[in-house]
């Protein structure tokens, strides 16, 4: 785990509707990393071949999904306070 930059622990607060969707997203993660012959992920949101989704790859993901939404041209570092 990487440590942050205040090195403090920091609790995220979630509704219960998410925690329980991503408690789903994790079980299928697992069996598709298990399908794939791949051990367990290590990231909650990998790339397509269980690695690392570093910020490009997400920026790009990011880029192609707004355009596919029509709204308007943000990066995704616009959306940090949302």
């Amino acid at each position: 785990m990487k440590d942050t930059k205040t090195h403090d622990v920091r609790v995220v607060d979630l509704i219960p509707d998410l925690a329980q969707m991503l408690r789903r997203w994790i079980v299928a993660l697992k069996a598709e990393s298990l399908a794939a012959g791949r051990s367990e992920p290590a990231w909650l949101f990998p790339k397509a071949d269980g690695t690392l989704m570093d910020k490009d790859h997400a920026a790009a993901i990011f880029r192609k999904l707004s355009k596919l939404a029509k709204v308007p041209d943000y990066r995704m570092y616009d959306c940090r306070h949302t």
